[in-house]
């Protein structure tokens, strides 16, 4: 279909033209985007606007106007590498004859480009012949005389600073260095291009190095790839894969951040024959970055199996070193847990702890003395591998200490610290004490509502108290005394009892039946099969008033969360399980009844409505 007002290929080729001599600038780009590759492949599908009536069109004729967009895009190249780049990966769609044409566009623009420019070039034409033979089976590939075409293209593209014509070899990624590799449904254990790619490398590393090329001006170009191989190779095949601290410190002089030089040290495997003090001592004389020192000091701490040398560093380098977590030797695990926890922030401590962790499993013990005093830890803005490091963690000293009163309750203030960590679920401890002791629920209410006999807002707690009191509030999802989802009626009433005394203290006995009412709707089946259990329908009974009845049964309503639509349906089913349960509790606990009666007829007239607006359509 052509959802366009232009019909034809002629019409919309005129148009482009037009646009270019509109807006010049962005015509170029706009143009490419039009272009859909899935038209070559007869996949395409129109792009529909409401105001325009769709007309019938052919694959011939979106081919051609493709075509002729292209042409016009060759055009206008204007010695960009962007827009090379991206014909590129189309012109493998070209037309015999404009594919002859764009080769002789290319190769003159050329040579008006810097080596640099020239590099990004050839790479992308590598990148295409590898890809193309990789994938040799697919139906999209080129033929095998297409893509010599483009191997011609590359031996022909020349680069006057010769040392440039080896950067290719360090370019990270699959489809370099290789432009003849194992397709990959021939390819054995997905390790054979691998081999070939270390082959090469070696042999044109020893061909660089035997025809006198500067390996300081091969650095220095690779140094614009981020994620350069250089310094990893360089460890290998260079000096017969020997340390030496003459290349080190010449390929630190090349780069700001000293990236390719860090990996050619980091690739030495073997402590003994590198001198570690040595460099940190000659490097510190000649000035370099806290950040390059505590690289080297990463390194060194990762191969040592003694104390790590950062140990003696200065203050500003430790905090620099703990910037990052670190992999040492299983002997320095202590240390690391330690010279962590004091230069490191939080976020990074819990990933260090973690991580060694992981490597070898820690003792309960040993988890729960790490996060002694952890409060006083700064920390950073955290992310979901933080919070999935402290659920591993505290899952393991939760369940190993969640008896034992003392580290119980350490571990429940843990779990408070982090609640924004933790779901109301993972809070264990908490779980435990709070159900166990009302002092918890009466200070988190005295510490979010106002008493009853003040008038004046007290302003002396920060604005911050108030907030982290409600947000533990409203996560302390439990009915009292609760445990293994039975409740025991005597240590139940003796928590009500405490509770109400202690409110009766902060001046706020007011909020003791609206607070009640909420926990009680958080109660566990009854034997009978009904909610709530028989304890907590004697004190829905003996203390039951409006206030009561309306907080459990917005309770209620706000624990179903996020529902789907379904037309009134689950709505109609939750009225009528709220009815049976009302009319089961009403001979012998009325006040509950109401609470279920209240549900029912809220949900009932719910289902109403729901139904109404799906039949209305909303």
């Amino acid at each position: 279909m052509n959802c366009s007002p232009l019909q034809t290929a002629e019409e919309k080729i005129k148009a482009a033209e037009i646009a270019f001599e509109i807006d010049y600038n962005n015509t170029w780009e706009h143009l490419f985007s039009a272009i859909d590759l899935n038209t070559f492949s007869n996949l395409s599908v129109p792009k529909y606007r409401e105001h325009y009536k769709s007309h019938s069109t052919t694959i011939e004729e979106m081919t051609k106007t493709q075509l002729g967009y292209l042409k016009l895009l060759m055009k206008h190249m204007d010695f960009s590498v962007k827009r090379w780049k991206k014909i590129l990966k189309l012109s493998n769609l070209l037309t015999i004859d404009l594919r002859k044409e764009y080769f002789k566009q290319l190769s003159y623009e050329l040579t008006q480009m810097s080596d640099e420019e020239i590099i990004e070039i050839k790479n992308e034409i590598r990148s295409l012949i590898y890809r193309h033979r990789y994938f040799a089976s697919s139906n999209w590939s080129m033929s095998e005389n297409n893509i010599l075409e483009y191997e011609r293209l590359l031996d022909k593209i020349h680069i006057n600073t010769s040392e440039y014509e080896y950067a290719y070899l360090f370019k990270n990624g699959p489809d370099y260095p290789l432009i003849h590799p194992v397709p990959y449904d021939r390819e054995l254990n997905r390790n054979e291009n691998e081999k070939a790619k270390e082959i090469i490398i070696k042999e044109k590393l020893l061909e660089f190095k035997n025809l006198g090329y500067d390996l300081s001006v091969l650095a220095k170009i690779c140094t614009n790839d981020p994620y350069s191989t250089l310094g990893s190779y360089l460890a290998k095949y260079w000096n017969d894969g020997n340390w030496d601290y003459t290349t080190f410190k010449l390929l630190l002089g090349i780069q700001v951040s000293g990236q390719i030089a860090l990996d050619y040290l980091r690739n030495f495997n073997y402590e003994n024959y590198i001198d570690y003090k040595f460099i940190i001592e000659d490097l510190t004389n000649s000035g370099y970055s806290v950040d390059i020192l505590a690289n080297i000091y990463r390194i060194e701490a990762f191969r040592t199996k003694k104390i790590p040398l950062v140990t003696n560093a200065s203050e500003l380098i430790k905090k620099e070193f703990w910037k990052n977590y670190i992999r040492c030797d299983e002997c320095n695990d202590s240390w690391a847990l330690i010279e962590c926890k004091k230069y490191s922030t939080l976020d990074l401590y819990l990933h260090q702890i973690h991580q060694i962790h992981y490597r070898k499993p820690l003792s309960a013990e040993k988890i729960f003395n790490c996060f002694d005093e952890i409060e006083k830890m700064p920390h950073l803005e955290t992310d979901q591998m933080t919070s999935y490091y402290l659920k591993q963690l505290i899952r393991i000293i939760q369940d190993t200490y969640i008896d034992d009163p003392v580290k119980c309750n350490r571990i429940f203030h843990i779990e408070i610290f982090f609640m924004n960590l933790l779901e109301w679920e993972e809070m264990k401890c908490f779980h435990q004490m709070i159900k166990q002791s009302p002092e918890i629920l009466a200070q988190l209410v005295a510490g979010v509502f106002k008493k009853d006999h003040v008038s004046i807002e007290d302003k002396s707690k920060e604005e911050t108290y108030f907030h982290n009191m409600y947000m533990i509030y409203q996560k302390a999802h439990f009915c009292p005394a609760e445990l293994n989802g039975k409740v025991d009626e005597t240590n139940f009433e003796k928590w009500i009892k405490k509770y109400r005394e202690l409110l009766i203290e902060n001046d706020q006995e007011s909020l003791f039946t609206s607070t009640l009412g909420r926990l009680f709707s958080f109660s566990p089946l009854s034997n009978d099969g009904y909610e709530p259990c028989k304890a907590v329908r004697e004190m829905i009974e003996k203390y039951g008033d409006d206030e009561m009845i309306n907080s459990y049964q917005v309770a209620v309503f706000n624990r179903r969360g996020v529902f789907n639509p379904s037309a009134g349906k689950e709505e109609l089913k939750m009225a009528e399980k709220f009815k049976k349960t009302a009319e089961y509790l009403e001979a012998n606990y009325p006040k509950t009844a109401r609470i279920f009666y209240g549900l029912f007829e809220r949900y009932e007239h719910d289902s109403k409505r729901e139904r109404i607006d799906a039949e209305n359509g909303w």
